[in-house]
């Protein structure tokens, strides 16, 4: 039975060694930063993120997540998250999902339905729940059928040692209606108005605070010190894919795999070709001659039965207009070659390019970490919050 993955939650970049996933009470050692990671082994050594995890970071350390998908399975509504933890913060998911086999198909999907900042700074939008100890962050669940309609937008969020939440606004949901409600005092705040997509309504972007006595909120132009940093460093904090110890491996893997590009096509097209025929081959065998090539009894019964209803004359079809594509794409590469075009040339440009990029932005991390480390702390409430 085949499994088709419909929504997923997935870590991002681990930075500095102080990243921490917290279960059911119990602190699991520290994960592994990706810089000391070959490529391929960043993802095993990620554990998977289950409901009520809780990620912590120590000084110097940042984790970014990604999530998608859909709230349920009627998938009317996408699911989605993006999320960076900075230095020294604490987090809780929750996370939902669903499973269902439908025509010998099964269908998975998890994603994360709400997040619970405990303390610390973060950039994240997300379709699901947001929370701080003294604030709710309500947005739209049902106003269209993509993730921006039902989002938070882009949010800046420092929840201080007080249970105080700082907020700044970077980017709306399409439909607006972001709405902030104190968790103490149950005073409620439209941060974003609703809005018409169809019209170009401005909405500015604006600092915020939760706290005890209230709501406050002032401009963006008179945004405090500290948020304006928070704010500068929180869309790209993080996004270093090349930050791997094999990284120039991966380069030089790269050109040499473009370097025999047409090749490379025909083993491919030759190997799928392969497969389908003996595929084919299999659903004409006994179980048991199904065992001699060396599978177990279990797995032999699912292949007769997930090879009862094959259409043979289809699937001789799909591999005879398979083979056709790949010998024409070949065919396409062979002929850019010969008129001067190198694969391997242009494969190498694009990956340093990449690394380059990665490399600016791991900079920007180690700038802004720097630069976070040694922000004073908010001044007292003055004249220009006014109480919402």
């Amino acid at each position: 039975m085949n499994e088709l993955v419909e929504g997923q939650i997935s870590w991002g970049s681990v930075i500095g060694t102080g990243v921490r996933l917290k279960r059911k009470n119990k602190l699991l050692p520290p994960l592994i930063p990706d810089i000391e990671l070959k490529f391929a082994e960043v993802q095993k050594n990620r554990p998977q993120i289950e409901d009520g995890d809780s990620i912590i970071t120590g000084p110097g350390c940042v984790a970014t997540f990604s999530a998608n998908g859909y709230s349920d399975k009627s998938k009317k509504c996408a699911a989605s998250t993006m999320l960076t933890i900075f230095p020294n913060s604490e987090l809780t998911f929750g996370t939902s999902g669903y499973d269902y086999t439908l025509k010998k198909e099964h269908y998975i999907c998890r994603t994360i339905s709400r997040i619970e900042l405990a303390k610390g700074i973060f950039a994240v939008d997300t379709t699901g729940e947001l929370l701080t100890p003294t604030a709710e962050f309500k947005h739209p669940t049902n106003a269209g059928p993509y993730y921006s309609d039902n989002s938070t937008g882009f949010l800046s969020i420092e929840v201080t040692s007080d249970g105080s939440t700082y907020f700044y606004t970077h980017t709306f949901c399409k439909y607006g209606q972001l709405e902030l409600v104190s968790r103490k005092g149950g005073q409620r705040f439209m941060v974003v108005p609703k809005r018409d997509p169809k019209h170009d309504t401005p909405v500015f972007q604006k600092e915020g605070v939760v706290v005890p006595g209230g709501i406050y909120v002032k401009p963006f132009t008179q945004t405090d010190e500290r948020m304006q940093k928070i704010a500068k460093y929180a869309l790209s904090t993080g996004r270093d894919v090349f930050a791997v110890k094999d990284s120039d491996e991966l380069i030089h893997q790269g050109e040499q795999n473009m370097r025999n590009a047409p090749a490379i096509m025909e083993l491919q097209g030759a190997g799928m070709g392969s497969a389908i025929e003996m595929a084919l081959k299999m659903k004409g065998m006994s179980k048991k001659e199904l065992m001699a090539l060396g599978i177990s009894a279990e797995q032999a019964e699912t292949v007769q039965k997930s090879m009862a209803d094959v259409d043979e004359a289809k699937v001789k079809e799909f591999s005879a207009k398979m083979q056709t594509g790949f010998g024409q794409i070949q065919e396409s590469m062979k002929k850019m070659q010969a008129s001067g075009y190198d694969f391997a040339k242009e494969a190498r440009k694009g990956a340093i390019a990449g690394k380059r990029m990665s490399d600016q932005n791991r900079a920007r991390t180690k700038e802004a970490l720097a630069d976070l480390a040694s922000l004073p702390p908010y001044p007292p409430l003055k004249a220009e919050w006014k109480k919402a």
